[in-house]
């Protein structure tokens, strides 16, 4: 008998009142945390908020909710905190087998999924019948290479999905990506506008933030082609009376996101929108208290802390959009200042065979933590794929990985030399525009789903 374990997330309680983050604070996938209206980054504003990151780790961490009483001794107390990390989740996991007697399982990883399973996998090999890991987590527990990894692939997918776009690098007419463009440098034109905005002449007028701005104007030059070159004259002429002009009616008129009662739709509101995000709904606070746990080498400085941040934000800047920041900030703020951890082994047994997946333009998950994974499971099988989500969706999406994935857990046998890449189904202007890219959301083909692009998490399977 297998049991087949997907996507596994430890969820623990968690005091509102104590481990919430403050009232500033934005998801990563949104922006950057608690400094929406004041970037572009610098040194003081992110002291500031260090300090109310210390402040709220350190209160979550002596919280009274943690502390369980022992039914054997009412002097002792377990600490919940210290059984919160992806280690335990894999011994209750054991447990729970051990209910079935002498059986194997199957595993399937997905996200923070393949942590737990390759966890159990470290743990207990001879355990495993049959094993799968896509979209990988971390093999390792460094928090600081964590981050960075994370910045450079946002990074990466940003100005990767710029310079597809390029004319002079794009294919034939009919399938190239450069069509939604009309523009030969768009990478350049970016830069020159990202200067622009941040110059005095702009910035001192707007109203929002600048890099929030550089953002949509991104998303309205690729998402209309007949404005993209006039955003480039502009930037190519260095016309800041030109510029305010053409920002005044989208962006010095903005509504008032951060007073919304409910997450509205409308592009208005995209940015700067810490009003209104129900962090307590959307699993930030568990993730950052397991992230806590299995990782080490977090901040216990503020020069440190600043350092790396602003050090990341300069060499991964995405154009001034601090995309890449943002996707870091809140793994890397969750080990500041924590004070007990403990952290993982290094993920990987040369004895466990299975399959490992992993997605080029994974927007939440780098690549390179695929490769790394493979790399520790020496027995197992790479496949990659060309595609731009996180984990394989479904056959409709990524039929060929999708069908050697089903072909291994129905036959046990591996169909496909180890580092095989599978085609796209869908060109990436089709499945992927600017506006995904700008959001760091999923990507699904625009020929499945007409009224736009779902940007769900975690994706849909099939039964």
């Amino acid at each position: 008998m297998d049991i087949v374990y997907t996507s596994l997330l430890v969820h623990q309680l968690c005091s509102k009142d104590s481990c919430s983050f403050h009232q500033t604070m934005v998801l990563p996938s949104v922006g950057w945390v608690g400094l929406p209206q004041r970037l572009p980054l610098k040194a003081a504003l992110i002291r500031n908020e260090a300090k109310k990151i210390q402040k709220r780790n350190l209160a979550c961490w002596k919280d009274e909710s943690f502390k369980l009483p022992s039914p054997d001794d009412p002097e002792k107390n377990f600490y919940l905190l210290e059984y919160s990390g992806s280690r335990q989740a894999a011994e209750d996991i054991e447990r729970v087998r051990k209910l079935f007697g002498d059986t194997k399982l199957s595993l399937h990883g997905i996200s923070y999924g393949t942590k737990i399973m390759s966890q159990y996998a470290t743990m207990y090999p001879k355990k495993v019948a049959a094993m799968v890991l896509d979209g990988n987590d971390d093999s390792n527990s460094d928090i600081v290479e964590n981050a960075e990894n994370l910045a450079r692939s946002a990074h990466q997918r940003v100005t990767y999905f710029t310079s597809v776009c390029s004319a002079e690098t794009s294919g034939p007419s009919d399938s190239e990506y450069g069509s939604q463009c009309g523009i030969e440098d768009p990478s350049g034109c970016l830069n020159s506008l990202n200067k622009m905005i941040h110059a005095p002449e702009i910035k001192d007028d707007l109203t929002w933030n600048a890099n929030g701005v550089m953002k949509k104007i991104m998303r309205f030059m690729y998402r209309d082609v007949t404005q993209a070159q006039q955003w480039c004259e502009i930037a190519e002429d260095e016309d800041f009376e030109e510029l305010k002009k053409k920002l005044s009616p989208k962006f010095t008129e903005a509504s008032d996101c951060a007073t919304a009662k409910s997450q509205p739709t409308q592009d208005d509101c995209v940015f700067g929108n810490d009003g209104y995000v129900d962090i307590m709904g959307q699993g930030a606070i568990p993730q950052n208290l397991v992230t806590a746990q299995d990782y080490y080498m977090g901040a216990y400085d503020e020069d440190t802390f600043v350092e790396n941040l602003m050090g990341w934000n300069k060499k991964y800047p995405a154009y001034g959009t601090q995309i890449p920041v943002g996707e870091t900030i809140q793994w890397y703020a969750a080990k500041y200042h924590w004070p007990i951890s403990t952290p993982l082994s290094p993920l990987g047994r040369p004895d466990v065979e299975g399959l490992i997946f992993g997605q080029m333009s994974d927007p939440f998950t780098p690549y390179l933590w695929t490769q790394k994974m493979r790399e520790n499971f020496k027995g197992a099988h790479l496949l990659t794929s060309r595609y731009f989500n996180h984990g394989i969706a479904s056959r409709e999406y990524d039929s060929e990985c999708y069908d050697h994935m089903e072909h291994y857990f129905e036959t046990g046998t591996v169909d496909f030399s180890d580092g095989k890449t599978c085609e796209n189904e869908s060109l990436i202007g089709e499945a992927c525009s600017i506006d995904n890219i700008a959001r760091n959301q999923l990507c699904l083909p625009s020929t499945s789903f007409p009224t736009g692009v779902p940007t769900t998490y975690p994706p849909t399977f099939p039964p």
